[in-house]
């Protein structure tokens, strides 16, 4: 009860009560009876007694409701406001708001779906705000995107920005969007500050089990100059606990880059969570057409996994869309039964193939079976165009003019032609890099280190086979283009003897500047250099495959945005039979399809910058001629513009918003129609699948600390934050009720004082 009062304290004045009571007891006139027998004309009658009596009770009454009227007024009782209008805010507030946006908010109570829901409750608090509150918004996604900079008071728009919100989904980081909430709170100048997250009772966006995470947002919160109050609103009270879920993670393609005809590898694992033993029917599709010929139906258990796989050739020259799809009627959340891959249909690709080895036979050559391999014809249609240039003779616009190129056991160039390979593989291109007995640790350094190429590797020595054959650890090969090579089909390559390697020696090295924006997400590329830049991070060249000595045989790194692989042995039968074996042709192509689609990134990750040429139809760069004006068309169906950045050789169209998972298409802004030129597509974490909801245990231990609290509706929400303040103050009326009362207090008395009674008293007569 004492709660209702501001001033409880002074709730003591009201002892003061008793002082009329006192009063009146102790001033009552006491008379000695005389009897004469002239008073009894005098005696008033019953009745006039007992108004009399009335009347200086209700006076004693209200002399004491006077004095508990003063005492009241001073401990200043009060009403919440949620019982005579509402809980509002009382001003001087700033809220964030958190809308979950994962894929589980895309199910549906029937009439809207749980993100309508939680959009729409939004807008509604909203109106609870004063005028002078202020509110900012953050879409929680797997990166959380920071809607408004800071907290703004114009309410309007911000409500304008909830209801706009794309859709939900991929996966939600709440841990990470709530962070980012308490950065948008520091900018804020109110005394009280909220951050409200709108969200189901999914457990994987909270990782309750983080314990570091959790002890990182705690610190933040004692850092903070106004300690935060975080609520965490069910929007899903509605909707029954899903039991189980389908989900179909990342595809993986064995390249993003081919040619008409030439079949690659892609696939997939499929995950359920709860349920039972099923078997799935999964179904393959290019473009949105089914191949009926690719359908399987795969056996999922209980809290399982299992893999798709499956080889598609693409017949028809430009971008396509790959699509897995598992089919599960009834799903809760069928949005991740479905993934997509972009892959890229193109021409022979041109290769320049730099022999290292001058020699008037051919066949003494290195590149002598490399070009061989690489010119073979496939049903009549060349995959990849191939030329062979003598080191000696090698020109900038033999680099320039091709995708990838391959150096076969090369000891020296002309002088200007390593700082164009630098240039060449910055701007997208494919190095493959092939040592043999003329390479030496120095020229290896010469060529590719200096230059920042291959900066993490240096060569020390030759080794040479003992007693026993050497040949490629099948378990070494590292997933993606090199997994095709583990299976029966590809057993050849492991058959393959090695007498002689290089030993190379892995350290951190450093990248070119042209990792710098193109890595960073977009900015303008700027002027290429070919030396490596104290200040850049270092970068550690991969092991894609080892001997069984334990030495790397391949090695692969990154450039800029070009893709670098390393071949520690020799190309051609000196070194090794790989040439005899019938893997020898697979293995080149996959090489060069590997590092040529290093070029543009098609398959990118959440959140990651777009990057795409002005003309992508040739892969070995723009065609001249053509506008830079370019549209890219978003998941959502949104048409977003992309900005144009890099020097006119090398030139980019950038959309560094990705945030929403799924397809995107580059549009010409200055076609007749819309139709797209390329497509792409951003993955994200598929975590985001298991249907497992917060349980007791875990909100007790993210609530621990008074780190977060639960509620499940906005009334709730209302009443918790408002409720101490948001308050209807009565002291007002009880000061304007004390003149009434003292007013009737002196009616009172000066009736009494003034005789009323015996006006009233009868007259006896004889």
């Amino acid at each position: 009860m004492l709660q209702y009062f501001l001033n409880p304290w002074l709730l003591t004045g009201l002892m003061g009560i008793s002082l009329p009571i006192i009063v009146h007891l102790f001033t009552r006139r006491r008379f000695d009876v005389v009897q004469w027998a002239a008073m009894q004309f005098l005696i008033p009658a019953r009745r006039t007694r007992r108004r009399i009596r009335l009347a200086e009770l209700l006076l004693m009454l209200l002399r004491v409701g006077m004095i508990a009227i003063l005492a009241l007024a001073m401990a200043r009782p009060w009403l919440p406001a949620g019982l005579t209008g509402g809980f509002r805010s009382a001003g001087s507030r700033s809220v964030v708001f958190v809308i979950d946006s994962s894929d589980s908010m895309s199910r549906t109570d029937g009439l809207s779906t749980l993100h309508g829901n939680a959009k729409r409750r939004a807008v509604e608090f909203l109106q609870s705000l004063d005028p002078g509150d202020s509110a900012a918004l953050i879409d929680a996604r797997d990166k959380p995107r920071v809607v408004t900079d800071s907290p703004s008071q114009n309410l309007a728009v911000l409500a304008d920005a909830v209801t706009s919100l794309p859709g939900p989904a991929g996966a939600a980081d709440l841990e990470r969007a709530a962070e980012r909430a308490l950065a948008l709170l520091a900018k804020a100048g109110s005394a009280a500050r909220e951050i409200v997250v709108l969200t189901d009772r999914q457990r994987a966006g909270w990782e309750p089990d983080s314990a570091d995470r959790w002890t990182r947002f705690d610190k933040l919160l004692e850092l903070s100059a106004v300690r935060p109050r975080l609520w965490v609103v069910d929007v899903s009270d509605a909707v029954a606990p899903p039991r189980q879920n389908v989900a179909v993670e990342v595809l993986r393609l064995s390249r993003d880059l081919t040619v008409p005809g030439f079949p690659l590898r892609a696939e997939a694992q499929i995950r359920g969570y709860g349920g039972t033993i099923k078997e799935i029917p999964v179904q393959v599709s290019v473009n949105g057409q089914v191949l009926a010929q690719q359908s399987q139906t795969v056996r999922l258990d209980a809290d399982g996994r299992t893999r798709a796989e499956f080889e598609v050739a693409l017949p028809s020259v430009g971008t396509q869309i790959v699509s897995i799809e598992a089919l599960v009627p009834g799903d809760p959340i069928p949005s991740d039964n479905v993934s997509h891959a972009s892959v890229r249909v193109t021409d022979a690709l041109p290769v320049l193939l730099i022999n290292g080895t001058e020699s008037r036979d051919l066949r003494e050559r290195e590149t002598f079976f490399a070009a061989i391999a690489l010119s073979s014809l496939d049903h009549g249609s060349p995959r990849i165009a191939a030329r062979v240039v003598d080191a000696t003779a090698v020109t900038t616009e033999d680099i320039h003019s091709a995708v990838v190129v391959l150096t076969a056991d090369v000891a020296d160039l002309p002088e200007s032609i390593p700082a164009e390979l630098a240039k060449f593989v910055a701007g997208g291109g494919g190095l493959f890099v092939c040592t043999g007995p003329n390479t030496t640790p120095e020229s290896f350094h010469k060529l590719f280190h200096t230059t920042g190429l291959i900066s993490g590797a240096e060569l020390t020595r030759t080794r040479t086979a003992q007693a026993d054959v050497v040949r490629i650890a099948q378990t070494s090969l590292q997933p993606g283009w090199m997994t095709r090579f583990r299976s029966e089909s590809g057993r050849s390559f492991l058959k393959a003897g090695f007498q002689q390697w290089w030993l190379t020696q892995l350290t951190a090295g450093n990248a070119s500047p042209a990792d710098g924006p193109a890595a960073a997400g977009g900015g303008d590329s700027g002027e290429r250099t070919s030396s490596p830049a104290a200040d850049v991070a270092a970068v550690r060249p991969g092991v894609l495959a080892l001997l069984t000595t334990g030495d790397p045989i391949l090695i692969g790194s990154q450039y800029g945005r070009g893709s670098v692989l390393v071949w520690t042995s020799s190309l051609s039968r000196r070194w090794n039979d790989l040439s005899t074996r019938s893997d020898y042709l697979p293995f080149l192509h996959e090489a060069v399809f590997q590092t040529a689609g290093a070029q543009i990134r098609r398959n990118l990750d959440f959140a990651e910058p777009l990057i795409a040429l002005t003309q992508p139809t040739s892969p070995a760069g723009p065609a001249p001629g053509v506008t830079d004006s370019l549209q890219f068309r978003t998941p959502e169906n949104r048409i977003a513009p992309g900005t144009v950045t890099g020097d006119p050789a090398n030139r980019q169209v950038v959309l560094p918003d990705t945030y929403i998972p799924g397809i995107y298409q580059q549009l010409r802004s200055d076609a007749a129609d819309d139709t797209a030129v390329d497509q792409f597509v951003v993955n994200y974490d598929r975590s985001e699948a298991d249907v497992a909801e917060l349980s007791p245990g875990d909100q007790d231990r993210l609530a621990s600390s008074d780190r977060m609290r639960f509620v499940r509706s906005m009334a709730e929400l209302a009443r918790n934050m408002y409720g101490g303040e948001a308050r209807f103050e009565l002291w007002p009326l009880l000061v304007w009720i004390f003149p009434v009362r003292l007013t009737g207090e002196l009616l009172m008395t000066r009736r009494l004082v003034g005789g009323a009674h015996q006006n009233e008293m009868p007259v006896r007569s004889r």
